[in-house]
């Protein structure tokens, strides 16, 4: 919403003017999306209230009006999973129920189970990460979403495919991915029966609903991957012993933290066995994918 305003708005906006904005638009954006949006005076105390209630009021009738009253096309990645989340759960109802005695593949149930909660946060946790990282945007929101559904959906909460655990998914992908290239069918050959089968029933979801072949997401695959080391299933955050060390080395910059993935050495870095220098030798080898 911040970059549809700032595309769209014909001046030039003062740099006193972007805390505004944005808090206008993070409180606008949690009417649309949050089921119990926070009251607008906590948006003001975010600010440590350099930002009064009045002035956030008043900046949401501006950005109101700069983008025309409509919000269709604000599009967010939450709502790409939750649309694609209920595309699946049809698919599995008119291709799948085979599979229904054998695996609880819905992510939405008629009567909520902990479960279909459960998986419902696991992909929305990852999802959220992948949002949040800067070097997602070379990638467009759907496709980052087919990833993250591919890896959970074949994972150990619903078809169990990878018989690993999400944090394992790296360095066993990094050996050999579960897509293969097109030009490579030996390597199709050499695939887990497992695998090959949840390639085969789940390409066709992908290309009826996403309009991607597998073979398209091989790229953003080796991104998304990094991700699932972080252990943020249980709708958990990052480890915020892990969080904080990162912001340290990085000044601060916590979003760049997040688009690095640090579990690798997660372990050491809690007791502080490696210098800086090796934090960021051991970043540029497990990011050379």
């Amino acid at each position: 919403m911040c970059d549809n305003y700032f595309h769209r708005c014909k001046k030039v906006i003062p740099v006193h003017e972007f805390q505004l904005i944005g808090v206008t638009c993070l409180h606008m954006a949690a009417k649309i999306e949050e089921y119990q949006p926070q009251h607008i005076k906590s948006y003001a105390e975010s600010t440590n209230d350099t930002v009064t209630t009045e002035q956030i009021i008043e900046m949401e009738i501006k950005v109101c009006e700069t983008l025309g009253w409509n919000f269709d096309n604000q599009i967010t990645f939450f709502d790409w999973a939750t649309w694609f989340m209920q595309r699946w759960d049809d698919y599995v109802d008119e291709s799948l129920s085979y599979l229904k005695q054998q695996f609880q593949l819905k992510f939405f149930e008629v009567q909520s189970t902990k479960e279909a909660t459960q998986k419902f946060f696991t992909l929305m946790n990852f999802v959220d990460i992948l949002a949040l990282s800067y070097e997602g945007r070379a990638f467009c929101p759907r496709m980052l979403v087919a990833c993250a559904m591919y890896l959970v959906i074949g994972g150990k909460d619903i078809m169990c495919a990878f018989q690993l655990e999400y944090a394992e998914m790296y360095h066993a992908f990094l050996r050999q991915l579960p897509i293969p290239h097109a030009n490579d069918p030996a390597a199709q050959q050499a695939l887990p029966e497992g695998i090959q089968f949840y390639n085969q029933i789940i390409e066709p979801f992908f290309v009826n609903e996403f309009g991607y072949y597998l073979q398209d997401l091989i790229e953003p695959l080796k991104f998304a991957i990094k991700f699932f080391v972080l252990n943020i299933e249980d709708n958990k955050l990052p480890p915020q012993g892990l969080i904080d060390h990162c912001s340290q080395i990085l000044a601060g910059q916590l979003e760049i933290a997040l688009s690095k993935p640090l579990e690798l050495v997660g372990a050491r870095l809690k007791k502080k066995e490696f210098s800086e220098a090796e934090v960021f030798e051991n970043v540029s080898e497990f990011f050379s994918f």
